[in-house]
């Protein structure tokens, strides 16, 4: 089961109610609803490295993933804790499904900043995370959920080595 690529929810701020009705907006009795934009996505980790404890940076090397309807543009994106700004380049896939979605695939390797603290050594666990925002759209009309149907076998393919680089002495506990 997959979620409809298309939700509304009420639209509150009725000072504007009449542009959004117009442009894309629906009204049933006295509730005005907006369409919000519904993309799945998910990051698959090939690699984790160079972890600097005293910055607390990592080098994340990972695909990243999106499974959309109609028009989405994927690569105007913001990485909130990226140490540089990062530019999806040119995706490593980007294929249409039979039930009409888009499937767009990205390489991104790049440093994050995280917080790395050893406060509670040897029985810490930091979480590594990799963030980010949709740069033009608002909240307001753009919903990410976890693309819960996996890494798109076309890339799955080409990937030779997923096991992570866990670094000696460290376990990866979940991912």
């Amino acid at each position: 089961l997959q979620p409809a690529y298309t939700q509304y929810h009420i639209f509150s701020n009725l000072s504007d109610k009449q542009q959004w009705l117009s442009e894309k907006g629906i009204q049933i009795h006295d509730l005005t609803m907006i369409p919000n934009q519904v993309v799945s996505a998910g990051i698959d980790c090939n690699e984790i490295s160079h972890f600097d404890l005293r910055e607390g940076a990592y080098t994340a090397d990972f695909y990243l993933w999106f499974r959309f309807q109609d028009n989405f543009p994927d690569t105007a994106l913001t990485f909130l804790n990226a140490v540089t700004p990062i530019t999806l380049k040119t995706p490593v896939l980007d294929k249409q499904t039979p039930d009409g979605l888009t499937v767009r695939a990205y390489h991104v390797k790049a440093i994050f900043k995280g917080d790395l603290r050893l406060d509670g050594y040897p029985f810490d666990q930091p979480v590594l995370s990799i963030t980010f925002r949709h740069a033009t759209n608002p909240i307001t009309s753009l919903r990410y959920i976890p693309d819960l149907a996996g890494l798109p076998s076309p890339v799955q393919a080409q990937i030779k080595n997923t096991e992570m680089n866990a670094l000696t002495g460290w376990k990866v506990k979940n991912f």
